[in-house]
């Protein structure tokens, strides 16, 4: 049975919403959803700005031991704060101030200062990429999602980034610069979940920081989950976070719910598709990224 709490997630399916919800799943709290319309620009709206005022996804709300309400914004904080409060048994953390504590600290910073970012401008820029993208008329995919069909979450994929067609060919550089960053991370990643790996008294299981899984390893499984997401065609190269990746999805229920919040993931699928059916996909994400962009310019 979860333990009941008061919190609200205000999330959608994308890298940054996944970290919150499988934090969630793996503490066994229950807790509300909001699913927030990014591409009808929810977030922008006055009453989710009182919640973040930076206009992002994830947002949370609880209710402290004085019976105010809390407004908990950016994905790390957010992960620091549901370890602080709610895991004192350290089921996904360590005891602060410990070494391990530190280091998990450490990676997550790696991931929101780093990876997130890096991988986040590659999928703007990347050759081949996607993007979630809500609202569109259900297509059909050659291979399952989850258990469940794809509905109003899908993605689009861009042969050439996001960039409207007369800036394409000015691409190249930043496609460069993301993509091989993206790819520099993922092999300090792989570097030390390998140390891990050889120093690990569990057969078969491994994580970023000593012997169980943190918010550490949250934070980074759904960015490399959506690999292709930042133009890597496969992460074959990366033995060991290919193993991570998939260990944790088969051996920790919380992340497979986890990941299905607030609509079925999609993005390990789509790793899958060819880049023809990627190619077909392109047209669903232009004109919102567009229109996002152009918003926030005018702000």
């Amino acid at each position: 049975m979860a333990t009941q709490s008061n919190i609200t997630l205000y999330t959608e399916g994308t890298p940054n919403g996944l970290k919150i919800s499988i934090a969630l799943e793996e503490l066994g709290l229950s807790y509300k959803v909001r699913e927030i319309a990014l591409t009808q620009h929810e977030q922008k709206e006055p009453w989710f700005l009182e919640i973040n005022p930076n206009g992002r996804i994830p947002a949370l709300t609880d209710i402290d031991e004085d019976g105010n309400e809390l407004h908990i914004f950016e994905s790390g904080a957010i992960l620091q704060y549901l370890v602080t409060r709610y895991d004192k048994d350290h089921r996904i953390s360590y005891p602060v101030g410990s070494r391990e504590d530190w280091e998990v600290t450490c990676w997550l910073m790696w991931q929101v200062s780093g990876l997130g970012p890096m991988q986040g401008q590659a999928n703007h820029f990347a050759l081949a990429h996607f993007f979630p993208l809500l609202g569109v008329e259900t297509f059909p995919l050659p291979i399952p999602i989850s258990a469940a069909p794809l509905t109003s979450l899908h993605v689009g994929y861009m042969r050439t980034g996001f960039a409207p067609e007369n800036e394409k060919s000015n691409n190249t550089y930043a496609l460069n610069r993301y993509v091989h960053e993206t790819r520099r991370l993922y092999r300090v990643l792989d570097t030390a979940l390998a140390k891990n790996a050889s120093a690990s008294t569990t057969s078969g299981q491994f994580y970023l920081v000593g012997d169980r899984c943190t918010i550490a390893d949250i934070a980074v499984w759904p960015w490399v989950a959506a690999y292709k997401f930042s133009g890597l065609a496969t992460i074959d190269e990366f033995p060991f976070v290919k193993s991570w990746l998939n260990k944790l999805l088969e051996e920790r229920p919380g992340f497979e719910r986890g990941r299905n919040v607030p609509k079925p993931h999609v993005h390990l699928a789509m790793n899958a598709l060819s880049e023809a059916e990627l190619d077909e996909r392109a047209k669903y994400g232009v004109k919102w990224i567009q229109d996002a962009m152009a918003r926030d310019a005018a702000a």
